[in-house]
């Protein structure tokens, strides 16, 4: 019941944030990362960045 419950939950949060949207806008935000900092920056920096990503 419980499981189920959550189950639910996330599709039901899939469906609003879209999340085929948002795999599909990773490689234009990878790009702005990549020319931003002139290369490949450190991996504690892609890390955050991929919070704040997956965040918004």
């Amino acid at each position: 019941m419980i499981v189920t419950k959550a189950i639910g939950k996330v599709h039901d949060y899939g469906k609003l944030v879209m999340f085929s949207h948002t795999i599909f806008s990773l490689s234009f935000a990878v790009i702005a990362m990549l020319l931003a900092s002139g290369g490949i920056p450190e991996w504690s920096v892609v890390f955050w960045i991929m919070v704040a990503f997956f965040k918004c």
